[in-house]
């Protein structure tokens, strides 16, 4: 009797391990299809052509207007910055960026510099390279070139950029 009842808890537990192994195996067979079929879709959106587009996804680009008033909430955003901290040349450089972008390139010519000069000060010499880069495309040359002089002391711009 008791070979019987040990008989028939195998039996069970084979015919359950079986049932399990079976739900896993289709599990399985579901994620490898979905993982195939997001394959696909992200090849296709990788293909020139296939990707998000303002008219795919029922975007329309900002006109002027709503560019202004996109630009004017940053600047806001980051004169407050300012205020509370002024040698927070993170946002002294988002302002002058800002500024260029909407058009304003001595206002961003000046931030810019006095970025520059803050990451100089912090001794972030990337992020004062970058102020600089920035600043060459306001046209501002009288900011550029003092900037240059504290970044490259004794040399002129054109020796710094032939080497």
């Amino acid at each position: 009797m008791r070979t019987l009842s040990m008989l028939v808890v195998l039996a069970l537990l084979l015919i359950t391990n079986i049932a399990c192994t079976k739900k896993s195996d289709d599990k399985k067979g579901e994620l490898t299809e979905k993982k195939e079929e997001t394959m696909k879709v992200e090849k296709k959106v990788a293909e020139p052509g296939n990707g998000p587009s303002e008219e795919k996804m029922n975007i329309e680009p900002l006109d002027q207007e709503e560019k202004v008033k996109y630009y004017d909430g940053a600047l806001e955003k980051y004169k407050k910055a300012i205020n509370e901290n002024p040698k927070d040349a993170k946002s002294l450089y988002s302002l002058g960026i800002t500024y260029s972008m909407r058009g304003d390139n001595i206002l961003g010519a000046k931030y810019l510099y006095e970025a520059g000069l803050l990451f100089l000060e912090k001794g972030n010499r990337y992020n004062a390279l970058k102020a600089y880069q920035s600043l060459k495309r306001t046209n501002s040359k009288e900011l550029e070139e003092a900037l240059h002089e504290k970044l490259f002391p004794g040399t002129t711009q054109s020796e710094v950029s032939n080497k």
